[in-house]
């Protein structure tokens, strides 16, 4: 099982290429996928002074997709932006099979 720390940086325009403060923003959403991205399950809501989420005991899998996108304050949400994502299994080698043969 691994933890994992997600971090964003919040966009400064808009999608048509206007300017973007932060107080028009009014909050990101974060979303996690064990599956490939076929389900995906909320990690929070996070307001403008939060900038990174921790998800802990991911067990090992190829499979994972980070999912987020800023809400403006008018309501309107930006595209989804998916990070895919490993947790590899990087623990010590399993044990060994030790037999005794008598010729």
């Amino acid at each position: 099982m691994k933890n994992i720390l997600i971090t964003w940086v919040l966009p400064t325009t808009r999608q048509q290429g206007g300017p973007l403060p932060i107080t028009d923003i009014q909050d990101v959403k974060i979303e996690l996928s064990a599956d490939g991205g076929a389900n995906f399950s909320s990690v929070g809501t996070f307001t403008t002074d939060i900038l990174e989420a921790p998800v802990n005991d991911l067990p090992v899998s190829d499979q994972y997709v980070v999912r987020g996108w800023a809400t403006d304050t008018s309501g309107q949400d930006g595209d989804d932006v998916d990070v895919p994502f490993t947790v590899d299994d990087d623990s010590p080698p399993g044990d060994l099979e030790i037999s005794i043969v008598f010729p």
